[in-house]
């Protein structure tokens, strides 16, 4: 059953049937005829929920955005154009000011017109990709619950200090040197570092109260991460590759963790070390890389948990 519904001249009447929950994205990879513009912009604002992804489906270079100026009852939008595209945001305005969801496509040029942004100020979930000269626009979006960055450099994350909603927050294949305003966002639940260079200090970890979901996947930095015995709402935490740093008894003093999925590149945590270990109120499950199966099983009894020897059996596990 296929995940998407697609538009494209000449329109015909299965490409207009009603979608179910099953379809995530319309999408437009060619230019549409005049006569099918109408059609096919009711047929957006009758699905507001599901995301109009606009892609380029041509060997064009570039794809002219003008014609979303007859979808003003697009709701989520998604840009999936070529890293090569000369990328001005300023062509946002003919959208309606009750965007709520907005994934900027990547791109090698630097973007501009990044400030358009703060017209959509119920914008919910966004993606910024690419060469940005800042996130500072960010701030004002006081709606926001989930922000990705993707292969973007940013020394710092301060535009996400106080925003009230935020909730999500996901950074990969980036450079990021300050994250510490992350501390000051009050909401934040998940938040997920994959493949970032950077982040000097990770003592603000603690501060980030409402953590539930942690992870750290391939980042390379010299900073190490403290106790986690603050986080009383963190359940699940993943750290994959050989950074940062991080000791098990600091990781195991989130005194609400049930999920815990650790691999360290050339790490030295073995069994006797895990076997030293109190027993956990909270956890549950967990997947330690440089574990045998019975040195698993041994550590699973001891600790009255379950032991995974792999990270794709962890029942239940976030991302």
């Amino acid at each position: 059953m296929t995940n998407l519904r697609e538009l494209a001249s000449p329109l015909q009447a299965p490409m207009l049937r009603p979608v179910g929950p099953e379809v995530d994205r319309i999408q437009i990879g060619q230019p549409l005829a005049a006569k099918d513009i109408d059609a096919a912009a009711a047929f957006v604002a009758a699905n507001p929920a599901t995301w109009l992804r606009i892609y380029n489906g041509s060997s064009e270079d570039a794809v002219d955005l003008e014609f979303l100026a007859a979808f003003p009852g697009v709701r989520n939008l998604w840009l999936d154009l070529p890293p090569d595209t000369l990328i001005d945001l300023t062509i946002l305005e003919i959208l309606p000011p009750q965007l709520e969801g907005l994934y900027l496509p990547f791109t090698k040029r630097r973007i501009r017109g990044l400030d358009t942004l703060q017209r959509f100020t119920g914008l919910r979930r966004l993606a910024i990709s690419g060469n940005v000269p800042g996130i500072e626009v960010v701030s004002k979006l006081t709606a926001l619950e989930k922000l990705d960055l993707f292969r973007t450099k940013v020394a710092t994350l301060d535009a996400l200090a106080g925003l009230p909603r935020l909730r999500d927050v996901e950074v990969a294949r980036s450079t990021v040197g300050d994250a510490t305003a992350l501390a000051r966002a009050p909401a934040l639940e998940r938040l997920a570092f994959n493949e970032v260079r950077g982040l000097d200090d990770l003592a603000f970890v603690p501060r980030c109260a409402s953590l539930s979901r942690l992870q750290f996947f391939f980042c390379k930095t010299d900073a190490a991460l403290p106790s986690l015995a603050p986080l009383k709402a963190l359940e699940q935490l993943r750290l994959t590759g050989s950074s940062p740093r991080a000791r098990i008894e600091d990781l195991w003093a989130a005194p609400m963790l049930t999920h815990l999925l650790h691999e360290e590149d050339g790490g030295v945590l073995d069994a006797a070390a895990l076997l030293a270990l109190p027993r956990h109120a909270t956890m549950k499950f967990a997947h330690f890389e440089n574990l045998d199966e019975d040195e698993c099983a041994a550590v699973g009894k001891r600790l009255g948990i379950r032991c995974f020897g792999t990270a794709g059996e962890l029942p239940g596990f976030w991302p």
